[in-house]
C-alpha cells in the first residue's frame, strides 16, 4: 500500500505538536538542493498538498535537516553550503521558525563553521532549543579532527548565547543527535581514533542540564 505522498526529495525527520505532525527533507530546489515541510494530520493527510511547502531557498545547497517542537513552534534546522568554508568544513549551520499554521521565519545562522556528512540536530525543553552539529577543527596527519558543538536557541527563534563544544576530545567525534528529558539534554556522537592506526571507535554522550 502506497503511503501518502508529501513531495519530492530525500532523507525525511519528523517533529509533531501532539496533534498533527511536520516532516521536513532535502530535495530539489529551483538553484540546488533547498528544505522543504509538510503538515500531516494525525489521521495522515497531507496538509500542504503532494509538494509540501518551501523552508530554506538559496544560492547554495541547503542540506540534511532536522525538527524539533517546543510547544508553540517548530525549529527546523540544516546544513547550508554559504559560508563556513574553512579547513574541511563547507559551510555554516542555519535554521527557521516554522509555525503550526506553516508560516516560515528568515533563516538564523546558529553555527559557523559547519562540517557537512551528518544532519544538524536540534531538541526542545519546552520553553527553548538546542541545536547540534559537527566541525572540522583542524587535523591530524593525516586524518581530520572533528568535534561537535552546540547552541541554544530561544523560543522566539534568536540564539541565545555562544556557541559551545560539546566535546573537543582526542580524536574524531561526529554524528551528534540530541533528546531532552528529565530538565536535561543528552547529547550522543559516535567517536574514534586520532592518529592513523588506531582502531578504538564508539558511542559517548553528555548530560548539559536545561535553564
Amino acid at each position: 500500500m502506497a503511503g501518502t505522498l508529501l513531495g519530492n526529495g530525500f532523507y525525511p525527520w519528523i517533529a509533531t505538536d501532539g496533534q498533527d505532525f511536520l516532516v521536513v527533507w532535502e530535495g530539489n530546489g529551483v538553484g540546488g538542493i533547498d528544505i522543504f515541510a509538510n503538515r500531516v494530520s494525525g489521521a495522515g493527510a497531507a496538509m500542504d498538498g503532494p509538494a509540501g511547502f518551501l523552508v530554506s531557498q538559496a544560492a547554495e545547497a541547503q542540506s540534511a535537516p532536522s525538527v524539533a517542537f517546543n510547544g508553540t513552534d517548530y525549529l527546523v534546522v540544516w546544513h547550508d553550503k554559504q559560508g563556513g568554508d574553512v579547513g574541511l568544513n563547507d559551510g555554516t549551520a542555519r535554521g527557521s521558525l516554522v509555525s503550526r499554521s506553516a508560516m516560515v521565519s528568515p533563516p538564523l545562522l546558529i553555527g559557523d563553521p559547519c562540517r557537512s556528512q551528518w544532519p544538524v540536530a536540534v531538541t526542545s525543553s519546552g520553553s527553548e532549543f538546542l541545536v547540534v552539529w559537527q566541525v572540522d577543527n583542524g587535523s591530524v596527519d593525516p586524518w581530520p579532527m572533528v568535534d561537535v558543538s552546540a547552541r541554544r536557541i530561544s523560543a522566539a527563534g534568536q540564539v541565545s548565547g555562544a556557541a559551545f563544544p560539546v566535546t573537543g576530545a582526542p580524536g574524531n567525534q561526529w554524528g551528534p543527535v540530541v533528546g531532552f528529558g528529565s530538565g536535561s539534554y543528552l547529547v550522543a556522537w559516535s567517536e574514534g581514533g586520532a592518529m592513523q592506526g588506531t582502531t578504538q571507535s564508539g558511542v559517548r554522550a553528555r548530560i548539559f542540564p536545561a535553564p
